[in-house]
């Protein structure tokens, strides 16, 4: 079934696009949000001696990078 292009939903006769974009922008810092904090639990999973534990902010960021880029791209808006 082919998808609208600007809200990703499918595309029917009957079709609205809903997404506003205070909910586009809520759905992004979501997703950075978990990115990051998947990034960093990970990393305190992973990283049983703490040698990492000055690089937590950077770590988080890159999650939080990855994450709201995951969602640009199944979005297809990236």
């Amino acid at each position: 079934m082919a998808t609208c292009p600007n809200c990703g939903g499918h595309l029917t006769t009957h079709h609205r696009c809903i997404r506003s974009k205070p909910r586009e922008i809520a759905e992004a810092v979501g997703a950075g949000l978990l990115g990051g904090l998947t990034a960093w639990l990970a990393t305190a999973v992973f990283d049983r001696f703490g040698q990492l534990e000055a690089y937590d902010g950077a770590i988080f960021l890159g999650g939080v990078v990855l994450g709201v880029g995951a969602h640009l791209a199944l979005r297809r808006r990236l």
